[in-house]
């Protein structure tokens, strides 16, 4: 009976079979079975709240390691959900006084007006008035999109409006990885190359997998280049 209540619970739940070997999981069972009494699960509001208590106990706990004279850098990440709900993630890092590399979220913000540089910059201006990290920021990364030169912009504007002392710019930080994509996509258009194939070939055999990877370590990109035709020289 209890074997089969545990996959009951899995498969109503939606869960992978791996949480039955979570520690946290084991834990909670065993505290239930030392407690004095049955104990009582929380509803879901309760626990929705006791979360987000949690979550801002943790990120006081994170930014008092924050060295009093030091600052912070901040990463932004805009990402929309499957039902079209869009949200800003605020990450923050930082070396604290033993030279330790310590990152916390600051925020994970709805987005409910149009992804503007304006609207993105008050967004993100509550969430460091909200931290009281308003003085404390040296840089921000974020892609190249052009909103967020206007996020930038706004940014900077609200804080030399507070006159703070020893206030220096903040810095841009332009996003690698969104440099590399838009570097290759430009390659990728200069080169104009078509596969020589005719189709795509959805499945790979064992035999094909394993000469690639031969190939992968013989050649490198000399083997991938090979395998396409240019239409144009470059101009």
């Amino acid at each position: 009976m209890w074997e089969r209540q545990q996959v009951r619970f899995i498969a109503k739940s939606h869960l992978p079979f791996q949480i039955l070997a979570h520690q946290d999981l084991q834990d909670l069972i065993q505290m239930a079975q030392l407690a004095p009494s049955q104990p009582v699960l929380l509803s879901p509001k309760t626990a929705r709240r006791r979360l987000q208590a949690m979550v801002k106990e943790e990120q006081r706990n994170i930014l008092s390691a924050l060295p009093p004279t030091a600052k912070l850098s901040i990463a932004l990440d805009c990402w929309t959900s499957p039902f079209q709900q869009a949200f800003m993630a605020i990450t923050g890092y930082f070396i604290d006084q033993d030279w330790n590399y310590r990152e916390i979220l600051l925020g994970f913000e709805p987005l409910h007006k149009t992804h503007s540089g304006a609207n993105l910059s008050v967004v993100l201006l509550e969430l460091f008035e909200k931290h009281n990290i308003i003085d404390r920021v040296l840089a921000i990364t974020a892609d190249n999109a052009p909103n967020n030169n206007t996020l930038m912009e706004n940014i900077q504007a609200s804080i030399d409006e507070l006159n703070l002392p020893n206030q220096t710019p903040v810095v841009r930080i332009p996003c690698l990885a969104h440099v590399i994509q838009l570097s290759l996509r430009e390659l990728l258009g200069l080169v104009k190359a078509d596969p020589q194939n005719d189709i795509t070939e959805k499945q790979w055999s064992e035999t094909q997998v394993q000469s690639l990877r031969v190939n992968q370590r013989q050649q490198g990109i000399i083997s991938t280049l090979s395998k396409v035709r240019y239409k144009d020289s470059f101009p």
